[in-house]
């Protein structure tokens, strides 16, 4: 470095023409560099767009999340689902609308519903918080699934009447049996019973999560463990009433885990099919 510097000293002009011609090249260099007014500074992406219309979202639009309706028009409300399409392009199709985990009703293209119509005719809703759920169904109201054995759900929570604290709470999970249901008349309709099982807000696992079912009726009683939903053929069924609970364990609070179906069973009687209450 003492060297540099006595060199530099010694030799000042060889020092300020290199320095001008370093400066001179230097704006050379710099008037020829291309310039963007507006220069993208956006990373490499590659979007890809596919479309699924057989998996389209259900949404519910009426009743809205949270809504208060007055008690005296809580019946009368329309109940207005979002199918992206589903009816319109599976005519046959089916959307299983559930009430307050228990009341149960298959609606199809152009057919309207409403809350009230949900009940038993001699029920209204209560004051409180109620809970509305859909589910797309095939033409004998049973679950449509994707690959992972998933279905398309939705749920909502409303008001009637004067608002209180709400039970249920964020991250819950939803318990819902579409079948069976109603009465089976002959034994070939009772062979065909299923037991319709859709989870949602959490995924079944063994040791984790997983549905207890437990059939009561007359003389039999059975009670398994399921670690996916599902259909499942429910066999050994005698004639007489049956009594079928549902549970949901160790999934988070909150939601519906809890479910009892009843059924009626005729083996002496005449008739090939299920007749489930519309």
């Amino acid at each position: 470095m003492r060297r540099l510097l006595d060199a530099s000293l010694e030799h000042r002009l060889v020092v300020i023409v290199l320095a001008l011609l370093l400066a001179g090249a230097g704006w050379v260099a710099f008037r020829q560099l291309p310039i963007d007014a507006f220069p993208d500074v956006t990373n490499i992406q590659v979007t890809v767009i596919s479309q699924a219309p057989t998996l389209s979202p259900l949404e519910i639009e009426q009743p809205a999340e949270g809504e208060e309706i007055p008690q005296e028009r809580a019946g009368s409300r329309a109940i207005v689902v979002r199918d992206g399409g589903f009816l319109s392009r599976r005519p046959s199709g089916r959307l299983a609308l559930v009430l307050d985990r228990d009341h149960v009703r298959d609606v199809g293209s152009g057919e309207d519903a409403t809350l009230g119509a949900l009940l038993p005719e001699d029920r209204d809703l209560e004051p409180g918080e109620h809970v509305l759920a859909v589910v797309a169904c095939d033409a004998e109201g049973r679950a449509l699934r994707d690959a992972r054995g998933k279905a398309r759900a939705s749920v909502r929570r409303f008001w009637v009447g004067p608002r209180r604290p709400a039970v249920t709470g964020a991250g819950a999970a939803w318990l819902v049996v579409l079948h069976p249901r109603g009465t089976f008349n002959g034994a070939l309709a009772a062979e065909r019973a299923t037991l319709d099982l859709v989870v949602f807000g959490a995924d079944l696992s063994p040791g984790k999560v997983w549905v207890e079912v437990a059939v009561t009726g007359p003389g039999t009683r059975s009670q398994v463990a399921l670690t996916r939903e599902g259909l499942y053929w429910m066999s050994g069924l005698t004639s007489g009433d049956h009594r079928v609970d549902v549970s949901l364990q160790g999934a988070p609070a909150g939601g519906w885990t809890l479910a009892t179906r009843r059924i009626t069973v005729n083996l002496d009687a005449p008739g090939v099919r299920a007749e489930a209450p519309r």
